[in-house]
């Protein structure tokens, strides 16, 4: 609809007409009117020259000067359309910070106040500001607590802090399982270390006391951390203590492992994360995301281009910078490169068309405007500004039905860029821009996968060297999947498996049912030779942990079910000639790998030294079978 007060904003904006700019079309709303540069010098250089100015009438107390170079810093922000001028609150910044030091609390939040006006979306501006208001007055607490709020509210808002805070939430929640998972097997090892020493002792020909048992037990942890890294010096404990932790702990024990076992997928996003925290590009790239300028960033992202010719976005981010700073050549070749690869981008099309707006090409402006029309018919920015092309063709009876068009698709908006025009005549415009996007180029996606890799990688090397994550996922899913099917079978494994008359702990093979219980091979020819069965200190030891044997009686059972015979042979080396010689091969295999193929210029794949990982332990576990046989 058309109203007299849409006239009035038509007759103002035709008296101003030749010092604006039109707004950019944006996936999120639109930003509002730029306002075009003052003839005589370029832009970006009158600002760090204001910049410069500014900080000086700052260091030297003159306040009004510095009010009214503020003003004029205001001023040139929205000649660039710009959101925030974060170089020049950085300037500012580092002023309140010098004289803070001086002592001059007072005038550094005045610093830190000009900072926060010139870039409000910059956190760390904020954050500075709540420290120096609240050192200018103790007494004004709130306005701490509000400064700090608003600093906080916008680090949320950066798109790449998110992103890096939960990588370093999922870095501290695995350290911090692994260091609660510690405590509790230092807790499960101190309460069962009666039943570790009995089971370390039965490859021994004498009885170990718990205090050796636990040295032991130290070593050999010792040695698999040495041989074979952190994770698994943590599986290694994990699995000892599943058979001399109660109900509740193996429930831990299986949280953790299965906790452990999913580490591949756990690894990369903390890798993503690092390489996200250290990546210039991401950063330049996020910078402009937020309408923040940061002028020493623009080299960063010419080179990025020149790696990442294909990438559309980072183009038009280049095509509009320089486009702003009024170098409308290099401006010209980044947005013709972005339209070559794509020329039906509504985004690319606005800002070629924003190009020749900014250049006097009227005409070539209009075509433009109408091109992305014709693919977006509802895109409000098309229509604001083809009526502002109309207008600089004294076509003011086209540009007021642009104008109604727009109003009829966002009034609100309408409204608020045509009294930002207005203001302009003034010289007095305060614009605030939104980011153009909230997803990241390509560019900075592909650099941020390929540098979280490496970081990734490096993290997975330090503590689990010699094994490759792929080697590793496939061996810990095949674990969780035996561990899933062991549950499973878990109830019916544990029949008939402690001799009622001594305690001892038996297997299928030599079980023998008898009136009044089960009894072993030895209590049944005690029984049969009418001799009664005396308990010796070892079956008392025995009898003492008949809850732990009967897990491993179960243990015992279930491989027997799968494989006859290795369940037989898996319990009479449980300990000694399973878990401890298992670990010490590995500390071999490593010994091997670190000490010849290393130092002789190879390094094994992953598969390779699984492999040797795995003669290794077959070797140990056949040499040590006579001995944990030694002893019932």
């Amino acid at each position: 609809m058309r109203t007299d007060a849409m006239r009035g904003w038509l007759a103002a904006i035709i008296a101003v007409a030749l010092f604006h700019s039109p707004v950019i079309a944006q996936e999120a709303p639109v930003a509002a009117p730029e306002v075009a540069p003052a003839p005589g010098g370029a832009p970006l250089e009158t600002v760090q020259g204001l910049a410069r100015q500014l900080d000086a009438a700052l260091a030297g107390g003159n306040r009004q000067e510095a009010e009214t170079l503020l003003a004029q810093m205001v001023d040139w922000k929205a000649r660039l359309s710009a959101d925030n001028l974060f170089f020049v609150s950085r300037i500012l910044t580092a002023r309140a910070d010098m004289l803070a030091a001086a002592g001059n609390a007072t005038q550094a939040s005045i610093a830190a106040q000009y900072a926060t006006t010139l870039s409000p979306d910059d956190y760390a501006s904020w954050f500075v500001r709540a420290r120096h208001a609240f050192a200018a007055n103790r007494a004004d607490f709130n306005a701490y607590g509000e400064y700090a709020y608003n600093g906080m509210r916008k680090w949320l808002e950066d798109p790449l802090n998110g992103k890096i805070l939960a990588a370093r939430a999922l870095a501290m929640a695995v350290l911090g399982a692994a260091f609660a998972f510690m405590i509790f097997a230092g807790v499960v090892t101190l309460r069962q270390m009666g039943p570790i020493a009995h089971d370390i002792g039965r490859f021994l020909p004498f009885e170990l006391e718990p205090r050796l048992a636990a040295t032991a037990f130290v070593l050999l942890l010792l040695a698999v951390l040495c041989g074979a890294g952190v994770v698994a010096a943590i599986v290694f404990l994990a699995l000892v203590l599943t058979g001399y932790a109660g109900a509740k702990g193996r429930i831990v024990l299986a949280v953790f492992l299965a906790l452990v076992a999913a580490l591949p997928f756990l690894i990369p996003p903390i890798g993503k994360g690092m390489a996200l925290k250290n990546s210039l590009e991401a950063r330049a790239a996020a910078n402009f995301m937020r309408g923040g300028w940061e002028p020493e960033e623009i080299p960063t992202l010419e080179e990025t281009a020149k790696r990442f010719p294909d990438d559309t976005a980072l183009m038009v981010i280049l095509g509009s910078y320089f486009r702003k700073t009024q170098r409308y050549d290099s401006a010209q070749r980044y947005l013709q490169q972005a339209y070559a690869r794509d020329d039906r981008d509504v985004r690319t099309i606005m800002e070629i068309a924003n190009l020749h707006f900014g250049k006097g090409e009227f005409r070539e402006a209009e075509l433009g405007y109408k091109n992305a029309l014709s693919l977006s018919p509802s895109l409000f920015e098309g229509h604001f500004n083809l009526s502002r092309a109309y207008l600089e063709q004294f076509r003011t009876e086209e540009a007021e039905q642009e104008l109604d068009a727009a109003s009829r698709l966002n009034r609100e908006k309408t409204n608020m860029l045509l009294a930002a025009t207005k203001a302009a005549v003034n010289n007095a415009a305060k614009v605030a821009s939104l980011p153009p996007a909230r997803a990241l180029p390509k560019f900075v996606a592909s650099a941020v996968e390929r540098d979280g890799g490496r970081i990734a990688q490096k993290i997975w090397t330090f503590y689990l060297p010699y094994v490759g994550m792929n080697t590793y996922l496939m061996a810990a899913t095949g674990y969780m999947a035996l561990f899933a099917l062991a549950i499973a079978l878990w109830g019916k494994a544990g029949a008939h498996s402690i001799c009622t008359s001594c305690g001892a702990v038996f297997l299928p093979l030599f079980m023998k049912k008898e009136k009044g219980g089960v009894k072993c091979d030895r209590c049944v020819a005690l029984s049969s030779a009418k001799k009664s069965t005396v308990l010796g200190p070892h079956d008392r030891i025995r009898m003492g942990i008949r809850e732990y044997q009967a897990r491993q009686r179960k243990v015992a059972n279930l491989l027997n079910m799968a494989l006859p015979g290795a369940g037989s042979a898996w319990f009479g080396a449980h300990i000694a000639g399973g878990l401890l010689l298992l670990f010490t091969g590995l500390f071999v295999a490593w010994a091997f790998n670190g000490l010849f193929l290393v130092a002789a210029g190879y390094r094994p794949a992953p598969v390779t030294a699984f492999a040797l990982w795995g003669v290794a332990l077959a070797f140990f576990y056949l040499l040590t079978v006579p001995f944990t046989m030694r002893r019932d």
